[in-house]
């Protein structure tokens, strides 16, 4: 089902002679049935028989009628015609009508297929193998006799992959020497390990809605053997974006890479990172920036905008690191290349606008398709924006003359006309005390004024960057998140706690402090946690943070961990930093040129549809807010963020046991016993009392608090090449799973291996504030309600309040 076959390709004795005598033009859909049908047939053939080689067919049939239906709508053939084509050309296929069954792993094949395949064609060349396996989540070497590749051959690749995970024998076992498995005998299987058994009934609906009516043989390797459609993650929170993405940005971790090239670029982009750190090396002599491999920053900011989003409208954080080697000269330059190229998509900061943590435009959501910068601001000087003027006596306050539209005073509800008499509780003598009460303000302070009549508003200081001579004002102006830290820069703060405003002399390791603001955390290369003084007071661990910080369950404003300080240690303390970081409410953690923290990062995110953005455990709630019909996160042509309605309560404990059940590399069905049995090391990534050593046959892992927690898994093929694969806790389910490892020494290397995963809940409550780790509780709050962002701030100057 795809396009014409090609007369060359192949010959097939089934096909009658008059098999060319088709109309002078075919359908796309029709071209379709033309292109897949006899490499389709001449396949089922080979591996099925009897009743299996019917239902297989009869799957084809119904599937690839479902996937001209999706694809081919404006010009879709009557299903007679069609059965009229197959018969046609595949006359020894048995006659079915089609049924409303659709096979998943056979349709994500046909989709594979078709989005590779050319109008007109019924193979692919072999340059273009590797994309259509890769689309298909198909891991197999690609034959060198292969010169071409139809439908069929991607069905033999499909098909003999999954045999090497050692399936086979499961449903030899499963379905006592018969065809085609029973309602029940797939109840039982499909209830190995869960805590409640399917039921018939479900699992008459997964043969009908999955499993295209019948299970085969070939149909119950092609489904449970491929991590498509059988993999160890739950596909409801590692396809989907279920997280509430309508609270505050502080209240997720986000996936963060180091970018110095335009390779790393797409890499980055490839595993879901929203966060990138630009390394630019330095200024060409015609004032571009330039990155590490000759690309002008510019080249990569365009390839940005045109790739950030297509599948993912979440915003992008763009990090600029401080330090020594970003002059004045390179961030002028940087300025130059961000405003060219990512002027209308670039987030205005909320510094300047007098917003509070609480504003729908700090979200994820409420950010889509937008650019973050985030880099060192300095100084900034607070800015209200109203002129007002004296009342005909001392003592009775103000009138207020103008207030500029868009201004924090605006934002507060401030008008012309307004009768002021209290300021922060203060009786308001004059214009002249007012400024200096004004002047005593810090950016993002709150404000109160009362008006005539009692009335009172309340606002949030906003603020204008100040002179400073080593900070480029075009670029500062350009901020939406500001570095602060011990590695900053002298004026490096956002908000000054004492001092000259204008002059930025603010301490040099100022404590973050404002939603905006961003603690650059300098780790230690020994001891496994951040430096207490850097924490407020008290370790970077979880219970401490919990016992010492109040709010520690509201993140207020951010940290960021670097890939220098995450890679001064050895493999141990690195991931007992990262663990420990991340548990703590460390939003971004840069995980490049570290292996361990490249493997939490690919577990990590797993989570939450791999969109680069997960909520930090132990917050009021990690429920969706909205409900919505579908699964897929972004299907349009314009993306937004799809919410799917997954109501789920973090369990306190979750106990796993992994079994591998076929040597990853060894032939599953060759007779030749491997050398030694499959060994599994189960641990979890941080902690001190994980064991290195390889389980015989299996392992087993105990996990408290197990959200945001992620599990490790070591192994060795069979010819002994380090496998490791890295799980996120809470989303690993019970049953006969695909886990897909990677090799230590090249994640880009998949395996997939069959395991028996039993996974038990002890419980399934939420966390309350402050109480004690793991101490259930009977609910968590509702997320915050989306409200409908307010009207961008515009630029304002104003006369009688702060400079």
């Amino acid at each position: 089902m795809g396009c014409k076959q090609s007369k060359d390709r192949r010959t097939d004795d089934s096909q009658p002679d008059d098999a060319g005598d088709e109309p002078p033009e075919l359908s796309q859909a029709e071209g379709l049935v033309k292109a897949t049908a006899v490499s389709t047939w001449e396949f089922l053939k080979s591996v099925s028989f009897g009743k299996a080689l019917e239902a297989d067919w009869l799957a084809y049939v119904s599937t690839g009628e479902c996937v001209m239906d999706r694809n081919f709508s404006a010009t879709r053939i009557e299903r007679r015609k069609a059965l009229e084509l197959l018969r046609k050309i595949c006359p020894a296929a048995p006659e079915v009508e089609p049924e409303k069954v659709v096979d998943d792993r056979m349709h994500s094949l046909f989709e594979a297929w078709t989005a590779v395949v050319e109008d007109g064609r019924d193979h692919v060349p072999r340059s273009k193998v590797a994309d259509v396996l890769a689309r298909a989540k198909v891991t197999c070497a690609i034959p060198d006799k292969l010169k071409s590749f139809t439908f069929g051959d991607l069905l033999r690749l499909a098909y003999d992959a999954a045999q090497q995970t050692g399936l086979g024998q499961l449903f030899d076992d499963a379905a006592q020497g018969a065809e085609i498995l029973t309602v029940e005998q797939l109840a039982t299987f499909a209830s190995f390990g869960a805590d409640e058994p399917m039921s018939v009934e479900e699992a008459r609906d997964k043969i009908s809605k999955r499993l295209g009516g019948a299970v085969t043989r070939l149909r119950f390797l092609l489904f449970f053997g491929n991590s498509a459609t059988n993999d160890v993650l739950d596909p409801k929170r590692a396809l989907s974006v279920w997280q509430d993405m309508s609270q505050p940005l502080t209240h997720y971790s986000v996936a963060t890479r180091s970018v110095s090239t335009m390779a790393e670029m797409k890499k980055a982009l490839t595993a879901g990172c929203r966060a990138l750190v630009m390394h630019v090396s330095h200024v060409n002599k015609e004032g571009d920036p330039m990155m590490k491999d000759g690309k002008s920053l510019q080249a990569l900011l365009h390839f940005l905008k045109e790739h950030a989003f297509i599948t993912n409208p979440l915003p992008v954080v763009l990090c600029f690191l401080p330090g020594s080697s970003l002059t004045v000269e390179m961030q002028d330059a940087v300025a130059n290349a961000l405003t060219s190229e990512l002027s209308e998509t670039l987030a205005p900061g909320l510094m300047f606008r007098g917003s509070h943590i609480s504003d729908p435009k700090f979200t994820p959501l409420g950010l889509q398709h937008r650019f973050l910068v985030m880099a060192q601001q300095g100084a900034l000087k607070p800015f209200v924006g109203f002129n007002v003027a004296n009342m005909q006596r001392t003592g009775l306050g103000v009138r207020v003359t103008a207030v500029p539209e868009g201004t924090p005073a605006a934002r507060a509800g401030i008008g012309k006309q307004d009768w002021l008499t209290h300021f922060n509780g203060e009786v308001i003598e004059s214009k002249e005390t007012l400024r200096e009460k004004l002047l005593s303000l810090h950016a993002g302070e709150e404000f109160r004024v009362r008006k005539e009549g009692l009335t009172e508003v309340t606002g949030i200081v906003g603020a204008s960057v100040a002179e400073n001579p080593t900070i480029s004002k075009k670029f500062a102006e350009l901020l939406f998140l500001n570095f602060v830290g011990p590695t900053a820069h002298e004026g490096a703060s956002g908000n000054a706690a004492n001092g000259d405003h204008e002059s930025g002399d603010s301490p040099a390791g100022q404590l973050a402090a404002l939603p905006w603001d961003t603690q650059l955390e300098e780790l230690p290369v020994h001891g496994g946690s951040l430096s207490p003084e850097r924490c407020h007071g008290s370790p970077l661990t979880l219970d401490t943070a919990r016992a010492n910080s109040p709010n520690f369950e509201h993140t207020e404003h951010f940290r960021f961990v670097s890939r220098a300080a995450v890679g001064t240690a050895d493999t141990d303390e690195r991931e007992r930093v990262i663990a420990d970081a991340d548990l703590a409410g460390v939003q971004f953690i840069d995980t490049q040129s570290s292996p361990a923290a490249e493997r939490w990062a690919r577990g990590k995110f797993s989570d939450n549809g791999h969109c680069g953005y997960v909520l930090q455990p132990r917050l009021p709630s990690s429920r969706s807010s909205e409900a919505h019909g579908g699964i897929t996160p972004f299907a349009s042509d314009a993306p937004r963020v799809s919410v799917v309605r997954y109501d789920h309560d973090d369990p306190a404990r979750v106990h796993l046991d992994i079994e591998l059940l076929a040597m990853p590399g060894q032939n599953a069905n060759s007779k030749t016993h491997p050398a030694h049995d499959p060994a599994c090391a189960v641990a979890l990534i941080g902690t001190p009392e994980r064991t290195r050593a390889p389980l015989l046959g299996h392992g087993t892992i105990d996990v408290r608090e197990p959200a945001g927690k992620v599990v490790l898994l070591r192994t060795v093929d069979a010819e002994g090449n380090d496998l490791e694969a890295a799980l996120p806790a809470n989303l690993v389910r019970s049953g006969y799973r695909i886990i897909t490892f990677c090799k230590h020494d090249d994640p880009t290397v998949a395996v997939p291996v069959l395991c028996a995963v039993r996974r038990h809940e002890t419980i399934t409550p939420s966390i309350s504030h402050g109480g004690e780790s793991g101490t259930p509780t009977d609910a968590s709050a509702p997320p915050a309600a989306s409200t409908a962002p307010p009207a961008p701030a515009e630029e304002a100057s104003e006369e009688g309040a702060p400079a």
